[in-house]
């Protein structure tokens, strides 16, 4: 069985940022003397130093468009000492030629004995020091890329030999930089031009001190540029004023808002925005259920604590399986779907798509992961042929252990009436038919004639000039979006699909001209992904969207476009409702 594919995700520009590891103080590591390569993967603890693998004590993550990756590993691989006193609640990293310490008390960060505020280029979270990655690998002359596909950082790191060293190239670097404006707005975009160079044609660093890419305050702001060389030679300091006026062109929020790429987050900076999410007005959608494709949602008991049939009823056609249980039994268990048939004739069962993911103890990452596989509809000749009174095991799991959990989507086809059987067990094989049947446990479980909804958006526009207004579209609140009603036969009572887990949203949004489509958290946590004209959106790029964290950017369309298309099903682990903000843009997006 396949693993579920990690999708291609959005990472913001700034590939940024390494957890410093507390370490005891004292510990050192041997210098780098020679090239480095260093892979890492977001959300992976496996990382590669020079082809052999190591385990990371933290992944390398992502947290508002920023990675993340344990600094013991780059310290290792960038041959630095790295001490930490509890007394001074300093932090200092120290090579041949370099002195960093991260004085966590004041906010600073002293370099060689030149101290500067720290502006986020450390933080402290669930205590330990951040670092922007970009920074130093830029301050050790360290090359690194991004592959959004692969979701993969590349570091190389080619340290320079201290007996390699000509001492005649002893010139400090000159720093400069420009701006194209002699003063702007309030919001408005400034194109920093960078000028530095090096007497002795070296390569050089830059450090930049309240450089912005908009300020949101009128009056004087300034603007320091360091340049060092591969040697250590550091540049005087370089600083511009940049001239704010009071005319406003963008506010902290819209600014944020009218400049995000998709997978990025738009902070809630706007109180009034964000208190009055609920009462945007909702676009008009006209919705359509198809009825074609049976759904069979088996999630109840969700915590497995003793061996038995989850959930069972025949399908005959088209249907979707779906599952999603952990193992609360205190022992390894197996999970596996059986299909029975009871008729005269063979039954031909074909697998037409499917979204799976090994066992894992991560809730929100297996219902994640498991509709983006879907969502990719992996083309599936897989067939089985199951005689008269014969049973199969259709598919069956890793044993996962206790606390782990699977979570699974399959559309098949059959030519005649089969019954499917959800079962958990220490061990399974076709007898496990007759084990018990599992009793209800308030988690969704059941049959339901619909398995996908079309809506289609036109969003609506006010005023004679018929300018475009912001509005929502629900998602999984029960009312504006309504819970499918099904039947689940194993206690014969009619349910509700609360959540509409299982179900696939094919959402066209027609001429929606210059918009942001953002996602905002309002029942609780949320780690999904948007399909959004064909690629992925990852909603957040790493961890989980809450409904304090702001909003995240899913698309940006123009004038002229004539739809957006958005497939999206509801992640098991994460809660609803969520709002898609439909957020038109007007003619200041021409000046950016």
């Amino acid at each position: 069985m396949k693993k579920a594919i990690i999708a291609q995700a959005a990472l913001m520009s700034c590939v940024a940022a390494i957890i410093l590891i507390i370490l005891a103080p004292g510990a050192a590591h041997a210098a780098a003397t020679k090239t480095t390569q260093l892979i890492l993967y977001l959300d992976e603890q496996d990382a590669y130093r020079n082809g052999e693998l190591v385990k990371l004590d933290s992944p390398a993550t992502v947290i508002q468009g920023r990675s993340y990756v344990p600094t013991k590993f780059l310290a290792d691989s960038f041959g630095l000492k790295v001490t930490y006193s509890n007394e001074t609640k300093q932090v200092t990293l120290i090579s041949d030629r370099d002195h960093i310490i991260f004085d966590t008390a004041h906010d600073t960060i002293i370099v060689n004995g030149e101290s500067r505020p720290n502006q986020h280029i450390a933080r402290i979270i669930n205590g330990r020091i951040l670092v922007q990655l970009s920074w130093l690998c830029d301050y050790m002359g360290a090359n690194y890329t991004y592959s959004a596909e692969q979701r993969k950082v590349l570091v190389t790191y080619i340290p320079q030999a201290k007996e390699n060293v000509d001492d005649r190239l002893g010139s400090p670097p000159i720093a400069k930089f420009a701006v194209d404006k002699s003063s702007y707005a309030i919001g408005e975009t400034i194109t920093y031009t960078n000028l530095s160079y090096d007497p002795d044609s070296e390569s050089v660093s830059l450090s930049w001190t309240g450089k912005q890419d908009a300020f949101f305050s009128a009056g004087e702001h300034e603007v320091t540029l360091v340049a060092m060389d591969r040697n250590g030679h550091r540049s005087e300091p370089y600083t511009r004023t940049i001239t704010v006026t009071d005319q406003v062109l963008f506010d902290e929020f819209e600014y944020s808002v009218y400049t995000s790429k998709p997978g990025s987050y738009v902070k809630a900076t706007d109180s009034l925005f964000n208190a009055a999410a609920l009462t945007i007005p909702e676009a008009k959608k006209t919705v359509h259920y198809s009825s074609d494709r049976k759904l069979l949602v088996s999630d109840s008991p969700e915590n497995i604590k003793q061996p038995g049939i989850l959930y069972e009823d025949s399908i005959n056609g088209k249907a979707r399986l779906y599952a999603n249980h952990v193992n609360a039994s205190g022992q390894a268990m197996e999970f596996a779907i059986l299909a029975t048939n009871n008729t005269t004739k063979a039954i031909s069962l074909n697998t037409t798509n499917q979204g799976e993911v090994y066992p894992s103890k991560y809730a929100m990452l297996l219902g994640s992961e498991s509709v983006i596989d879907f969502l990719m509809y992996n083309e599936s000749q897989e067939s089985f042929t199951i005689a008269p009174g014969e049973t199969i095991i259709y598919r069956q799991f890793p044993t996962f252990q206790d606390g782990y959990g699977i979570n699974t989507m399959y559309d098949v086809v059959s030519t005649g009436e089969l019954l499917i059987s959800f079962v958990a067990a220490s061990s399974i094989d076709r007898s496990s038919l007759s084990l018990p049947k599992l009793a209800y446990e308030r988690h969704v479980r059941g049959s339901f004639h619909q398995s996908d909804i079309t809506w289609t958006i036109e969003p609506s526009k006010t005023g004679k000039a018929k300018k475009p207004q912001i509005q929502r579209v629900v998602i999984g609140d029960g009312q504006s979006d309504p819970f499918l009603q099904g039947y689940d036969p194993q206690r014969g009572e009619a349910t509700a699909l609360n959540g509409n887990y299982g179900v696939v949203y094919h959402m066209t949004i027609k001429e929606p001209g210059d918009m942001a489509i953002m996602v905002m958290a309002r029942g609780g946590r949320f780690k999904g992904a948007f399909k959004v004209n064909g690629q992925f959106v990852r909603v957040p790029a790493s961890g989980a969207l809450t409904p304090f964290d702001g909003l995240v950017t899913i698309a940006k369309t123009k004038a002229g476009d004539e739809q957006v298309t958005i497939e999206f099903s509801p992640p098991a682990g994460s809660s609803f409702p969520l709002n898609l903000i439909l957020y038109p843009l007007d003619s200041r997006v021409n000046k950016l």
